[in-house]
C-alpha cells in the first residue's frame, strides 16, 4: 500500500478511546481506492461504520460496509456498478496469546503495547475486496452484450452462425454408428 497524509483519516488515536463502546463513520471514494498498488477497484462510494468496544486488553472491532463500487466486466470490459453489503468483526489485542472467547471473531490482530495510531484503513481496503465475486460479470451483460467478444468477432465476420446445415464430418457418421448400435 502506498502512504500518505491523504489516507491518515483512517487511523484512530487510541489513547484518546474511552472505555467502552466508540463509533467512527468512514467515507471510502476513489482517493481511498488510489493509495493501493494495482487496486481491483478503481472508484465508488462505500460508507464504513466502525464500532470499537474498549477493555483492559483488547479492542472488539464490528465494522459495517455498504456501497457501491465501480468494476470492470470480465467479458466486455464496460465499467458496471456492484453494489456490497457486509459486516464482519475483528478483535485488536494487546497480548499474544489469544482468549478462547475471541474464538467467534474472524480474525485476530495483536498491536503494540506502545502504538498510538490504529490505522484500518487495509482491513477496510480488504473488506470490500472480499465482496467482490470472483468472475464480474452484470446481469444485463448478456449474449446480446455489443461488447461481447464472440458478438465483436461475428460482426467483423471473423466467426460465422452454426448452421443445422453443415456438413458433417464422415468420422462423427461412423461413431454415431457405433453408438446407435449398443
Amino acid at each position: 500500500m502506498k502512504r500518505s497524509d491523504d489516507i491518515r483519516e483512517f487511523s484512530i488515536e487510541l489513547p484518546k478511546l474511552k472505555s467502552g463502546k466508540n463509533e467512527f463513520h468512514f467515507e471510502v471514494g476513489e482517493k481511498f481506492f488510489g493509495h493501493f498498488e494495482q487496486p481491483i477497484v478503481q472508484s465508488g462510494k462505500v460508507e464504513v461504520y466502525l464500532e470499537l468496544h474498549k477493555s483492559l486488553n483488547q479492542l472488539d472491532a464490528h465494522f459495517r460496509i455498504a456501497g457501491e463500487v465501480v468494476l470492470a466486466c470480465d467479458r466486455c470490459v464496460l465499467p458496471f456498478s456492484f453494489r456490497i453489503r457486509s459486516e464482519k468483526r475483528l478483535v485488536y489485542t494487546y497480548e499474544s496469546k489469544v482468549v478462547e472467547e475471541e474464538a467467534e471473531y474472524d480474525e485476530v490482530l495483536y498491536i503494540e503495547p506502545k502504538a498510538h495510531l490504529l490505522d484500518v484503513s487495509q482491513e477496510i481496503y480488504d473488506f470490500v475486496c472480499l465482496e467482490i465475486p470472483i468472475r464480474k460479470v452484470p446481469d444485463d451483460c448478456g449474449d446480446e452484450c455489443p461488447n461481447n467478444p464472440l458478438n465483436v468477432l461475428k460482426a467483423q465476420g471473423k466467426i460465422g452462425e452454426v448452421s443445422e446445415e453443415a456438413p458433417v464430418d464422415p468420422r462423427w457418421e461412423a461413431l454415431k454408428k457405433l453408438k446407435s448400435d449398443n
